[in-house]
């Protein structure tokens, strides 16, 4: 699974859009109230109930999710379909926060209307996003329970403790189909991405690229190697180099960093040093906007670093965006968290969904990069409906990719402990990471196969030594059709696999789509000119032949977001050109 980046079109335009009609038609008051569907965390389950929160316990930051009304979810699909016609007068003109809000959001007496009633029940508010589709605000448990007719409990979970609501918010029927989510109601947390074994040495210097940690050698990669990996020094040489000059990327964390560890990887890269920045006694930046890196702090700025992993995830995205994009600007977009001693609670208003809301809302930079994807999000949502209503107990996942945080393991065997978990890939650096990182959960069964997806019969023999072919199983092929060129041998691939496994299992694909964004198809093409490993975009009719003879699990096929979305998943600014759909054998 591969990070994705959400690109927001936040240029100025010439677009001129008549003010917002009002959508909230009578007085908002709690004397009729409505329940919001899909507004408790799946994790918020009876049988991890420890009881309800005290009705103290401080909430610094919720928020009501205002979506476009149907008109204008209807308008704004046309222009962003126009944004990436090269033929509409409209191509690439982008849209400010404002010039969304007055095409798109509330008008500014429906916002008024709604602050209005959050303030009568004692809330305070805490930010009207500029384009207009989210309010939020503070304030206690039991204000917050009286407010929205809820109740908020605590969960433990694996041994972990969460909050979240036990039972559906509702709000006032005047703002029904108005308000459609809150987010901020629970602790579960998007984690770090980055993944290290426990190794106490791992954590101390290394005297140079390559060294041996508890007897494996450890391999590390410098911007040199990526530039080579992936070609990218034709760009960096040409005559008008690309290289991110006169380019801005805004990277968004959720910890304090320390210049130092950012300074010492661009200088001991050769890459241009950083300078201008203000840093505390210990360290910490404080506060910087040189040409090459800015600093922007949402909130109050802790000046010391999460302990809870973040801070690693954040100097690796910060040091390798600057060392891919050279010239460009890196602006670091911290909302610090501070947590409690599990690492399971937000014990403030900070982390990495506030500081996406604010980079967006006030259009820091162009390209965001936020390690919470999509993809991951989807994962976690599948594994979850299998290991639920649909009481799958096995997973066989072909093309597993690099670990990170919320691995298909992860995510079943702390719902059902007893599931066994197979992963596939022919990668050797994959393997090496993937047997050193990954451990099961207590009564589960985890194995790891060095094999190629186009050698079925010797997958299904290996995972055989874990797995029971009798029973029900499901098949993962998250992002790996698309490193298949050929349609018949993709085809032949899903036709193999499934003709292995008992009535009653499941297929899961995620696939790259041809015809959702042009760029994707350049990009294609790209790729395929300079990389060994061709790429294979597909439409939706293509992707849909590999599911043939098996019965789609609603919604069908449709684009990862899509798929199921619930509250609290990342919500990108623009369609992700991936198909995904889960479908049962009969």
């Amino acid at each position: 699974m591969r990070p994705w980046k959400f690109f927001l079109p936040l240029l100025a335009s010439s677009l001129c859009f008549a003010a917002q009609p009002d959508r909230i038609a009578g007085p908002v008051n709690s004397n009729q109230m409505v329940a919001l569907p899909g507004n408790v965390h799946r994790m918020a389950k009876p049988q991890f109930d420890q009881g309800p929160v005290e009705d103290s316990l401080q909430f610094g930051y919720v928020t009501l999710i205002i979506p476009p009304s149907a008109s204008q979810q209807a308008a704004l699909d046309q222009l962003l379909a126009q944004q990436q016609d090269r033929s509409s007068p409209n191509y690439h003109k982008w849209l400010t926060p404002a010039q969304y809000a007055g095409q798109f959001g509330l008008s500014q007496a429906d916002v008024n209307k709604i602050t209005a009633w959050l303030e009568s029940q004692g809330l305070q508010i805490v930010n009207v996003a500029n384009g207009r589709n989210s309010i939020s605000f503070s304030g206690t448990a039991g204000q917050i329970q009286n407010t929205f007719k809820t109740q908020i409990h605590r969960f433990k979970i694996s041994d972990q403790m969460h909050v979240a609501n036990s039972t559906p918010p509702s709000v006032p029927v005047a703002l029904s189909g108005i308000v459609t989510g809150i987010r901020g109601l629970t602790n579960f947390r998007p984690k770090p991405m980055y993944v290290r074994p426990v190794h106490a040495a791992k954590n101390g210097p290394h005297p140079s690229y390559t060294t041996t940690v508890d007897g494996s050698p450890d391999y590390f990669l410098a911007p040199g190697d990526v530039a080579t990996l992936y070609n990218l020094n034709p760009l960096y040489n040409a005559s008008t180099p690309i290289d991110g000059t006169g380019q801005k990327l805004a990277i968004i964390g959720q910890t304090d960093v320390y210049l130092a560890d950012i300074a010492n990887f661009r200088t001991g890269f050769g890459l241009n040093p950083i300078t201008g920045c203000t840093t505390n006694s210990s360290g910490i930046i404080t506060a910087c906007n040189a040409t090459n890196f800015q600093y922007v702090v949402v909130g109050a700025d802790l000046g010391t670093p999460s302990t809870c992993g973040d801070i690693t995830e954040a100097d690796l995205d910060i040091e390798w965006s600057g060392a891919t994009a050279r010239n460009a600007q890196i602006i670091y977009v911290n909302s610090p968290a501070t947590f409690n001693t599990d690492c399971t609670e937000v014990t403030n208003s900070g982390g990495v969904y506030e500081a996406l809301e604010y980079a967006i809302d006030n259009k820091v930079a162009p390209v965001v990069s936020v390690a919470a994807p999509a993809s991951r999000a989807f994962l976690r949502r599948v594994v979850e409906y299998l290991v639920g209503p649909a009481a799958i107990e096995q997973f066989l996942d072909i093309g597993t990719g690099l670990p990170s945080a919320g691995n298909t393991h992860e995510i079943a065997q702390p719902l059902k402990p007893g599931c066994r978990v197979v992963y596939v890939d022919n990668d050797p650096v994959v393997l090496a990471h993937v047997r050193a990182q990954l451990t099961p959960f207590a009564e589960g069964m985890t194995s790891y196969i060095d094999a190629d997806a186009r050698e079925p019969d010797a997958i299904l023999s290996q995972a055989g030594k874990t797995l029971d072919f009798a029973k029900p199983v499901a098949v993962m092929m998250v992002d790996l059709l698309n490193f298949i060129d050929d349609d018949d041998a993709a085809a032949s691939i899903v036709t193999e696999m499934m003709a292995a496994v008992p009535s009653g299992s499941y297929l899961v694909l995620m696939h790259p789509a041809s015809d959702l964004d042009p760029a994707l198809l350049a990009a294609e093409r790209r790729w395929n000119q300079l990389a060994p490993q061709r790429v294979r975009l597909r439409s939706r009719e293509q992707v849909a032949a590999f599911l043939a003879g098996l019965d789609l699990v609603e919604p069908g096929l449709v684009t990862i977001a899509q798929w199921r979305p619930v509250p609290g998943d990342p919500v990108p600014a623009q369609t992700i050109p991936f198909y995904a759909a889960v479908a049962s054998k009969p």
